[in-house]
């Protein structure tokens, strides 16, 4: 596909990426698709006095470790299924369960891969290509071009040019006698 001038393809103007790391990252700290779970039911345990038993749920994509406190742990429940836990009542009523990955060590450095697929990224692209050490064109440099273009008179470098030949330039522009004050 042909693209005039102008034209930029997403895939590559260098904001995209960004943009839509920058959306994954957003979605996964707001959703919590990844490790999420849900007491669905607490009961008093029968068999502890001050105990409740409780039905958890993994609703997370990742299996998940399930710790009680003073309780039980459940080292690995696997996405969407169900497991009882018990421990002791916080507050009288609550259980403090907490929940972590389960992953083994293989998906511990696909994560860490993952996450450090962006840098690697970066350092071979600097690696391949060199770092430009010009600056852009100043405002003073495309006045110079404009005048080059015009005036077979005009100065050969930007070195060159004083404060008349600028004043020169702009004298020549059209419409610059209309902004000119009068006397």
């Amino acid at each position: 596909s042909s693209r005039g001038p102008g034209q930029l393809s997403l895939a590559r103007t260098s904001g995209w990426g960004l943009t839509s790391n920058g959306l994954c990252v957003l979605a996964l700290l707001r959703l919590h698709p990844l490790l999420t779970g849900q007491l669905v039911q607490a009961v008093p345990d029968p068999r502890h006095h001050g105990w409740f038993k409780g039905l958890v749920i993994n609703t997370g994509l990742l299996p998940s470790q399930i710790h009680v406190k003073g309780g039980t742990v459940l080292s690995r429940l696997a996405a969407s299924q169900l497991n009882w836990v018990a421990g002791p009542s916080v507050r009288g009523m609550d259980l403090s369960i907490h929940q972590s990955a389960s992953l083994p060590i293989w998906g511990w450095g696909l994560v860490l891969a993952g996450v450090l697929w962006p840098i690697f990224g970066f350092l071979a692209y600097r690696l391949r290509t060199e770092v430009e050490e010009e600056c852009p064109p100043t405002h003073f440099e495309f006045l110079l071009g404009d005048i080059t273009d015009h005036d077979p008179m005009a100065p050969e470098s930007f070195e060159d040019v004083t404060d008349d030949t600028i004043a020169e330039f702009l004298l020549k522009m059209p419409g610059v006698d209309e902004l000119q004050p009068s006397l």
